[in-house]
């Protein structure tokens, strides 16, 4: 533990605090605030399942107060202590918890989300050990989980394209694990993976982090969408994207040669399972390199989107640049940008309707398609109503 704490890991996963060095991510924030006159780091993680303060801190900010000695009745279940000079009786209750899946108790059917190790800490609390064996049970009547499980083979597959694509086969786990929600991988990912050693390794890279590597080159997924899609409609590939010859204007050519010269210019494409990152990185081919990866790391999502912050998470990886944004509005044909340069959302409109709705919906968008409409709903019963209706 202190060896950890000396290298700035977490405690749980062995991932650097990265915001502790000054190295902010998208997924923590560290922000700067008073309690009195005293300075106070503190940092806001989306993924973070536990709160922690530093002990000498919290002391220092008079946060944390010696109760003195504590009296203890084991038999009575009370503890008795004083704070800040008042006396203070903590009486315990000795009660059973009934566990009950379905929508009669919906506040337990939460437990039903708790990963396995985490229970035990419940179980470790007085409760009954039985519990952890009814919320198991469940699990494989969950709907969620069934999906999960459905989708498995599928969900291997698009972690090993986005490593096939990766510059050097293998990137940081803590990178797709951020990126999970929307590839639909599992909240336990980390752990996840190691199912599959036939076609991955978890590895210590040289920051000593945890990097997931592919164990194994698959030539049938080495296809990207784009060249399934020029077997079928070879003529809207080739309208897909556009890279018009410089100082083409200055040839005073008729506007059918124009289009023609650059539709050469334009193809071939560069397989995002290539090696274009080795190409010059100001070169049109590199950049067609990049356009491909992009392109095929959104026909990877649930919903044919991703953000920026997504993107650049794989920045290294993927061998980007920072005219990313600019790159991407050059394609119009292709991408949809919404948002400003420095905050936008990137969509491939291949994947959505003229009404602006998905095409093909992964069962997992359908799920969460229905759990946020009932969140919305005042009667649960209007769910039921709408799952028969489908």
């Amino acid at each position: 533990m202190n060896d950890k704490r000396f290298k700035g890991l977490c405690f749980l996963c062995d991932e650097k605090y990265e915001d502790l060095d000054g190295h902010s991510t998208f997924h923590t924030m560290r922000m700067k605030g008073l309690v009195g006159k005293k300075c106070l780091h503190t940092l806001l993680d989306i993924d973070s399942t536990h709160n922690f303060l530093d002990t000498p801190t919290a002391l220092k900010l008079s946060l944390v107060h010696h109760p003195g000695p504590i009296l203890w009745d084991f038999r009575n279940l009370v503890m008795e202590f004083k704070a800040k000079g008042q006396k203070v009786k903590l009486r315990g209750l000795d009660f059973i918890i009934e566990y009950k899946s379905g929508k009669e108790n919906k506040a337990a059917d939460a437990l039903s989300r708790i990963l396995e190790h985490q229970l035990m800490q419940l179980i470790a609390s007085s409760i009954h050990s039985s519990l952890m064996d009814e919320i198991q049970h469940t699990w494989k009547t969950d709907e969620e989980v069934k999906i999960m499980e459905s989708m498995e083979l599928e969900r291997v597959k698009v972690v090993k394209k986005i490593l096939m694509m990766s510059k050097d086969k293998k990137m940081a786990l803590s990178k797709i694990y951020h990126c999970r929600l929307i590839f639909g991988v599992p909240e336990d990912f980390r752990d996840w993976v190691l199912k599959f050693s036939d076609d991955f390794r978890v590895v210590i890279g040289d920051d000593g982090s945890r990097m997931l590597e592919l164990v194994r080159w698959d030539p049938a997924l080495a296809v990207s969408a784009l060249e399934r899609e020029f077997m079928i409609d070879e003529e809207k590939v080739k309208k897909a994207f556009k890279f018009p010859v410089k100082h083409g204007k200055e040839l005073d050519l008729e506007d059918d040669d124009v289009r023609r010269l650059n539709l050469l210019n334009t193809l071939p494409l560069v397989s995002p399972y290539s090696d274009g990152w080795k190409h010059e990185l100001s070169s049109l081919e590199a950049e067609k390199y990049r356009v491909g990866v992009i392109h095929e790391f959104l026909s990877l999502t649930l919903e044919k989107k991703a953000s920026i912050h997504h993107i650049v998470e794989f920045k290294e990886e993927f061998s980007l640049t920072k005219h990313t944004y600019q790159m991407l509005k050059k394609q119009p044909r292709t991408f949809y940008l919404a948002g400003t340069e420095m905050n936008w959302v990137i969509f491939l409109k291949d994947g959505y309707d003229e009404n602006g709705n998905l095409i093909q919906k992964d069962p997992q968008v359908v799920f969460n398609e229905r759990l946020y409409r009932f969140a919305q709903m005042q009667h649960p019963d209007e769910l039921c109503r709408d799952s028969i209706s489908e």
